[in-house]
């Protein structure tokens, strides 16, 4: 690609690259690391014309929790309870209106051929709502989700950000 000066790299990562979700932190790790090198890729190969597109899903309708037998509970007893529960409800309210993969594959064929790239992609609109709500809010208050607020803050909160409804 750099002798040629032509190429598109692309990465799927996922919108909890960019806002790192409670309860899926191996995920959201990895994740996000995927962006920060492409991040610096694209930086990289720029001089050769060389695009890089990384892809970010919200929920996208497929079998992965029913592939993943067991891995969508969680221990009643653990600690950890209350804001694995809330997540299970992210995922829920993404599984109400999810993309399709064959949005995704339409949005990468995008990504490698206008003739207006840009780094950052994203798919469906629980994606959307998160990166937006992410950015207008702070870390600080983004991490005081985490504080022990009662579901009904905790949700109007959630709604109040990110626009989306968690039932």
């Amino acid at each position: 690609m750099r002798e040629r000066r032509a190429g598109s790299i692309v990465n799927v990562t996922s919108i909890a690259g960019r806002v790192a979700t409670p309860n899926q932190i191996a995920y959201s790790a990895s994740k996000h690391a995927l962006g920060a090198a492409s991040e610096a890729l694209a930086h990289e190969v720029a001089a050769f014309a060389v695009r890089v597109a990384i892809i970010e899903p919200g929920v996208i309708q497929t079998a992965i929790f029913e592939n993943s037998a067991g891995a969508t509970r969680y221990d009643k007893n653990s600690p950890y309870r209350q804001i694995m529960r809330r997540n299970g409800k992210l995922f829920a309210a993404g599984f109400r209106n999810p993309g399709r993969a064959e949005t995704v594959a339409e949005v990468i064929w995008e990504a490698v051929t206008t003739d207006r790239p840009r780094l950052r992609w994203l798919v469906g609109a629980d994606a959307e709502g998160l990166a937006a709500g992410r950015a207008r809010i702070s870390d600080e208050d983004w991490v005081a989700m985490g504080a022990g607020l009662e579901d009904a803050e905790y949700n109007a909160r959630f709604k109040r950000y990110f626009g989306i409804e968690l039932i």
